[in-house]
């Protein structure tokens, strides 16, 4: 029984901390604190067990080592997998990215993700909570046109593509309930 529950509480983390991405990508919010809880404690349930395993094999004479030595493989096997992996999300097995942009605000952040397949997702990072936009887009001339699948949030349709930015169209540049972009990877400016 305790080899079932291993694979039961190993192969649950893994294919939550794995798919992350996509089940927030094709879920409507609200569920990303919770799918952070879940995979932590189920993190933490890893390690705990992973340590008393090993120290029942190392310090108890009188056990059966079978029934310790197999579940404690499997923990040892999916902490190197989860730490050691350079494959850590399932984002792989979508369209490769070919341009990225950040807006980096006083505690939030958003990054634009711009696809070859021409599909964006926009993954906006705030103090308690992650959301994803996505949808498809086009350019013409200078300009971005985003067509959103799902909810948007303070997100304009429009950009003017310059070198350097994506900024909104037909919104005021001061107006801070429309964001813009500067291309490249987030600097941690915020």
């Amino acid at each position: 029984m305790k080899i079932v529950t291993t694979i039961i509480i190993t192969t649950l983390f893994y294919g939550l901390a794995f798919f992350r991405h996509h089940i927030l990508l094709y879920t409507e919010g609200g569920y990303e604190l919770l799918l952070f809880a879940l995979t932590a404690i189920l993190y933490i349930i890893i390690v705990v067990n992973f340590l008393r395993y090993t120290s029942r094999l190392l310090f108890k004479e009188y056990i059966d080592k079978k029934e310790v030595i197999r579940p404690l493989i499997i923990y040892a096997l999916i902490l190197l997998l989860f730490h050691l992996n350079p494959i850590k999300s399932s984002e792989i097995f979508r369209s490769p990215v070919e341009e990225f942009a950040c807006y980096e605000g006083t505690i939030n952040t958003a990054v634009l993700k711009l696809r070859k397949n021409k599909t964006f997702e926009i993954g906006h990072s705030g103090f308690f909570s992650y959301t994803i936009s996505c949808g498809t887009y086009s350019k013409s001339a200078d300009t971005l046109i985003l067509n959103f699948n799902n909810k948007k949030i303070n997100y304009s349709n429009k950009y003017i593509n310059s070198s350097t930015r994506f900024l909104p169209i037909d919104t005021p540049l001061d107006d801070s309930k429309f964001i813009y972009f500067y291309k490249g990877h987030c600097l941690g400016l915020n």
